[in-house]
C-alpha cells in the first residue's frame, strides 16, 4: 500500500512538472499577427504561374513594350488557368505590398507573450565556445546547417542557449531537446566558422537550460 501512495505521489509531481513546460514549434517563435497569407496557401506551380504572369504585365506597364503573340497568348492561358482555380490573382497582385510587410515584421519581431515561459523545443546546437571538447554556449537552430552552410535564420528562429554545466560539444546533426526559462531580447553572439567568424542575432535567450539528446 505505502509503495502504491509513494508511485502515485511521483506521478502526480512529474504531471504537475511536464504541464510547467510549454513544447513550442519554431512557428511559435514568430509574432503574433492576425494576417492570413493568401501566397502560403498556394501550391509551387502556381506561385510560378502568378510571378509570370506579374512579368508579363511588368513589361506592358514599365517597358511600354508589345508582348509577342506568344507572350499575348502565354498570358492569356496563365489567367485561365489561375481563373479555373479560383484564383483571384487581381486581389493578390493587390495585397503583394502588404503581404510583403507582414511578412518583413514577422521575420524581424520576436513573439512578447513568451516573454519568462518554461519552454521545451526541439532543434540543432551550433557551440559558440570550447574548453577541451565541452561547451556551455550555444545557439539552437530550427534546421542543420543553419548560419554554417546557409545563411542564418532571422533573428526570432534563433534561440541563444547557456547550459547549467559544461557538456561534450554535440555533433552538428544530432538533433536535441532544449528545456528551460525562455526570455525574449537582442543579443549578438560570434559564432566561429572555418574562415573566420560571424555575428548572428538572436532574439531569444535560455539560460541555465537543459539539453536532451534524442
Amino acid at each position: 500500500m505505502r509503495i502504491t501512495v509513494v508511485l502515485i505521489y511521483l506521478f502526480s509531481a512529474w504531471s504537475l512538472s511536464a504541464q510547467e513546460y510549454k513544447l513550442l514549434s519554431w512557428k511559435d517563435l514568430e509574432p503574433q499577427q492576425d494576417f492570413e497569407d493568401p501566397f502560403e496557401e498556394l501550391e509551387l506551380s502556381q506561385l510560378r504561374l502568378l510571378g509570370e504572369l506579374a512579368y508579363y504585365r511588368e513589361i506592358e506597364k514599365v517597358a511600354k513594350d508589345e508582348l509577342t503573340s506568344y507572350e499575348l497568348n502565354r498570358k492569356d492561358s496563365i489567367m485561365q488557368v489561375l481563373t479555373t482555380a479560383n484564383i483571384d490573382y487581381e486581389y493578390l497582385f493587390k495585397i503583394r505590398p502588404k503581404v510583403e510587410e507582414m511578412r518583413a515584421k514577422r521575420s524581424s519581431e520576436v513573439n512578447e507573450r513568451l516573454d519568462n515561459t518554461l519552454i521545451e523545443i526541439s532543434g540543432y546546437l551550433l557551440p559558440l565556445n570550447f574548453d577541451e571538447g565541452k561547451a556551455n554556449e550555444f545557439l539552437l537552430v530550427p534546421w542543420v546547417g543553419a548560419c554554417i552552410h546557409t545563411p542564418a535564420p532571422p533573428k526570432n528562429q534563433i534561440i541563444y542557449v547557456k547550459t547549467k554545466e559544461w557538456m561534450d560539444a554535440v555533433e552538428l546533426y544530432d538533433p536535441v531537446l532544449l528545456s528551460g526559462l525562455l526570455t525574449v531580447g537582442e543579443r549578438i553572439s560570434e559564432l566561429f566558422l572555418g574562415d573566420g567568424t560571424t555575428q548572428i542575432n538572436t532574439g531569444y535567450t535560455v539560460t541555465n537550460g537543459t539539453i536532451f539528446k534524442f
